[in-house]
């Protein structure tokens, strides 16, 4: 008893405290810090998220809702609002109003398109699940779309490759088992992305998992929290192959709707774990691919190089990509970074001859083609560390020329290291890097 009094009186003072610092104002980096690793009290949540999100009183008093419907595809949206909410006897007719009123106003300020396939009603409906003024709600929304959703469906096709490069660095195994069944991963995952979750889960789960993703303030969280999902179900999709692969869609699908509120700050410490062995070049390289800013907002930040990987589709992508300055960084750095870079030049013979990187282990990949079994030999003897053991801790990155037409070895050797469920491998090209997670365990 003692003990659920202590619990409930630190909790009421962490409550009592978050609610001074927002009436004091503190700095954003300040309630980040105070409210990490917490769940945000339902009183308090709105006033949070906006802080967060960066809406501010004074611009929502000057805010007016346009209560004209005139959108070009008006009839749509009013028939998508009907079809989601039920009017088979005229009761829903105040909510059908405020919905399409409220998503109106949501597709004049974002000025787009309203798409029935972005199932904006799931991510209303959790708006509408906190006191919120309907302008509090339009800005909220448009404020989550600008920096967590896809904007478009090509955007959302972004997001659902990046996810599957994600699953194949950290679980190669599992990723197989989806490619070699011809499971389209988007199939499950889609809908999560679109609408951070709010269409599978409960409405108090999803407002847990959007209090973590405000704090932590990243928009890739939700890659994370997808991943954690997928790997815990991990045994029932490795027996896709002994049921009908729908089953386990569905139960892929239906998986968030599991969770509850009070499993969330559990979920996080999974998910932090798992974003800190990543690499991060991604959100560089492919933020604009699948949230949609635009091409001129980034051309400064990428050399030549990287621009020409960025333009490459996610789809063609063998692993994730990794910009150079992360690997120097690294090299450079090695008692500052999370992550441990060992380079693995896979050049010919003739581009090695002329000089490489201090430090990088000559791997020749023709030898793969002569010789599979001294192949297998010499690259177990990279995955081990000096003292015999495996070095789970490196990633391994495999140095290529630059130049498409010459990176054939590169490419056989990443294939080669991912079809024996490696993880933790990289790929060197020209001044990109790509990578491809590979475990040390056949």
């Amino acid at each position: 008893m003692r003990n659920n009094d202590e619990k409930e009186e630190h909790a009421f003072l962490w409550v009592t405290a978050l609610e001074s610092a927002l009436d004091e104002e503190i700095s954003l980096e300040e309630l980040r810090k105070l409210c990490s690793g917490r769940l945000i009290p339902e009183k308090l949540r709105l006033r949070v998220w906006k802080r967060l999100l960066g809406i501010s009183n004074q611009h929502l008093e000057s805010l007016r809702l346009d209560e004209e419907f005139n959108l070009p595809d008006q009839e749509a949206l009013r028939d998508n609002c009907k079809e989601y909410l039920g009017n088979d006897n005229g009761e829903n007719l105040p909510l059908i109003y405020k919905f399409e009123l409220l998503l109106t106003n949501i597709c004049k300020s974002n000025k787009c398109i309203y798409d029935p396939k972005k199932k904006w009603h799931s991510v209303l409906e959790t708006l509408m699940g906190i006191d919120a003024s309907n302008a509090e709600i339009v800005e909220t929304f448009s404020c989550i779309y600008d920096l967590y959703l896809p904007k478009h469906l090509d955007g959302l096709k972004a997001c659902n490759n990046f996810f599957r490069l994600l699953l194949l660095y950290h679980d190669p195994e599992l990723c197989s088992v989806f490619d070699n069944n011809k499971i389209d991963i988007g199939q499950f995952c889609a809908d999560w992305f679109l609408t951070l979750f709010a269409t599978s889960c409960s409405l108090e789960a999803t407002q847990s998992l959007w209090d973590m993703c405000f704090i932590i303030g990243d928009p890739y969280l939700a890659f994370f929290i997808a991943l954690v999902l997928v790997v815990n179900m991990r045994d029932q999709v490795l027996e896709i192959q002994r049921e009908e692969p729908e089953k386990t869609i569905e139960s892929l699908v239906s998986m968030p709707g599991q969770l509850e509120s009070s499993d969330v700050l559990d979920l996080y410490s999974l998910v932090i774990f798992y974003e800190v062995i990543t690499p991060q070049s991604f959100r560089k390289l492919f933020h604009e691919k699948m949230f949609g800013e635009s091409e001129a907002s980034l051309e400064q930040h990428f050399t030549a190089a990287e621009l020409d990987t960025k333009h490459i589709p996610l789809s063609q992508s063998l692993c994730l990509p990794v910009t150079v300055s992360e690997l120097v960084d690294s090299l450079q750095n090695p008692d500052e970074t999370k992550l441990k870079f060992k380079l693995i030049d896979c050049r010919p013979y003739g581009s090695t001859s002329s000089g490489h990187v201090p430090g990088a282990v000559i791997l020749d990949c023709n030898v793969l083609l002569q010789d599979p079994t001294v192949f297998n030999t010499l690259t177990e003897t990279i995955f081990k560390s000096p003292d015999d053991k495996e070095a789970p801790s490196e990633h391994y990155c495999f140095m290529g020329t630059g130049r498409h037409a010459d990176d054939g070895e590169l490419n056989m050797a990443i294939s080669y290291f991912l079809q024996r469920k490696k993880t933790a491998c990289f790929s060197f090209s020209g001044r990109i890097l790509s990578t491809a997670r590979c475990n040390h365990s056949q």
